[in-house]
């Protein structure tokens, strides 16, 4: 009888335990989070954290996972995403150079074209696989030597029309504006459309370093020094302060003392003139004689542009999209989002309007069976400070993605952690066994993780982790987020 007794009480404290002992767990991790989340640091603070099984979609984790906060970079995700699943790919961007007119006895009786549609990585630096902006020009000038071209009675023209004006969009920062990160998609976008100033540093502190170079020249660019040199070591705290079509800008901030050269990068503020001046100079250099001037569409009416006889000598491709959704994802590409979003725009909805990037985003993600409602979309770059969205909208969507046929490109394009892209010095101390991809984002005060985990024991999880207004510095911000994957990490 006290057998039987013993035997029914274990199995019942058997059962109990395998009632109690997942809800424990449970219990565990989000007491771990919570106790994170409400460290001193993060006091005043706006967090949220969603975490779910890839394979089942149960929530495994969560931290005011409704909280709607501001993204930054992480946005990326959904611009990225959204062109492999509408462009494709393996679609390209173009770029034409076109001869306008008759050509007679070595005479071109009409204009030289540069015809743009878009392309963000026309002579950029960040992809290797293609010709620079001076490799282009030698290009392009063979072509024209090529059809006996010793004379030029036109003008050079570079045509940007593709995409309606302005570049930028229009909830980003005065701030940025003028940084190479904000130039804003062109129609002709050209050399990732900036330049580098450097400096020649002082080791006095508050002393005005001097400007020693401006590469490549920009022409009508007046730029007004108001840096001053602080402590060693302190890096690039310079801002240039000047939007699109606007010359005279204002460099701002600090470098650090020193003996060298630091070198900054701004925006072009105006790509197409920069391409329309550079290139006319550079045809002039090679002995072609050229009698008219260096324009832009903006300079002519539509008729100009498309009157005579028109003939297509070279068509530049860029890389496939499979290639420029990588840059754009591992680098942090702002470029590279803006013209895709521009470019979905005009592939879906004809590209009548400003700004319609942002309606493309919200149908798929409609489509996808994401809510919409849970994502304010200002741009394709998540460089806007008014972009929101919640930790558990986000991680959903990551979810969905991964059973898309196109996941395998955009699973490539995440940075893996502490190896590469802006995960390069991210995650370091992650448990034996694991594995973070991910996209990051930061902006003043916030600083967002989305991407996939591999836990120790095999799980594969979608998480997102974003923290907006914190008070301590981006780095500590940064621990505490680590420190929260870690815990993630142990299931």
């Amino acid at each position: 009888m006290n057998s039987l007794c013993n035997s029914i009480f274990f199995f019942v404290i058997l059962c109990a335990l395998s009632v109690l002992s997942p809800l424990s767990a449970q219990q565990s991790i989000d007491q771990k989070i919570a106790l994170i989340m409400k460290d001193s640091l993060l006091r005043g603070a706006s967090t949220g954290m969603f975490v779910a099984d890839v394979k089942t979609g149960k929530k495994v984790a969560a931290y005011d996972e409704d909280r709607m906060l501001i993204p930054a970079s992480t946005f990326k995700i959904l611009t990225t995403a959204a062109a492999l699943e509408h462009l494709g790919p393996e679609f390209k961007f173009k770029t034409e150079l076109i001869i306008q007119g008759e050509i007679e006895d070595g005479i071109l009786k009409g204009n030289v074209v540069l015809k743009g549609y878009g392309d963000p990585s026309l002579g950029s630096k960040a992809f290797k696989e293609i010709p620079g902006m001076i490799e282009l020009q030698n290009q392009w000038i063979g072509a024209l030597k090529s059809k006996g071209i010793r004379r030029i009675e036109g003008n050079v023209i570079v045509d940007g029309s593709y995409y309606s004006l302005p570049p930028e969009q229009p909830t980003w920062s005065w701030m940025d504006l003028g940084n190479y990160y904000a130039s804003g998609a062109w129609g002709f976008n050209i050399n990732d459309n900036l330049y580098e100033v450097s400096f020649k540093q002082s080791s006095i502190l508050q002393d005005i370093p001097p400007i020693i170079k401006i590469e490549p020249a920009v022409p009508d660019l007046l730029l007004v020094n108001e840096i001053i040199t602080a402590g060693a070591g302190t890096g690039d705290n310079a801002y240039f302060y000047g939007g699109p079509f606007q010359g005279k800008r204002f460099i701002r901030g600090t470098i650090p003392a020193g003996k060298g050269v630091f070198t900054i990068k701004g925006s072009l503020p105006d790509p197409e003139k920069f391409m329309a001046f550079n290139f006319h100079k550079v045809i002039s250099e090679n002995g072609i004689i050229i009698s008219g001037l260096p324009l832009t569409h903006r300079d002519l009416s539509a008729e100009s542009l498309n009157a005579n006889f028109k003939a297509v000598l070279v068509t530049v491709e860029s890389p496939p999209l499979f290639r420029l959704v990588e840059v754009a994802n591992k680098e942090s590409n702002n470029l590279i989002c803006e013209a895709l979003l521009k470019q979905l725009a005009i592939r879906l909805k004809g590209g009548k309007y400003l700004y319609q990037g942002p309606d493309v985003i919200r149908e798929w993600l409609k489509k996808l069976g994401v809510s919409e409602k849970n994502f304010f979309i200002e741009d394709g770059s998540g460089l806007s400070s008014k972009n929101a969205v919640s930790a558990k909208a986000m991680t959903e969507l990551m979810s969905v993605l991964r059973k898309k046929s196109y996941f395998g490109y955009l699973e490539k394009s995440l940075a893996q952690a502490g190896k590469e892209g802006t995960l390069r010095s991210t995650f370091l101390s992650l448990p034996p066994k694991t594995n973070v991809i991910a996209k990051s984002g930061s902006l003043g005060r916030v600083r967002c993780y989305t991407g996939y985990l591999k836990t120790q024991t095999g799980r594969e999880l979608s998480f997102t982790v974003m923290f907006n207004q914190f008070s301590c510095s981006s780095g500590e911000a940064r621990k505490k987020i680590e420190a929260i994957v870690y815990e993630l990490a142990l299931l």
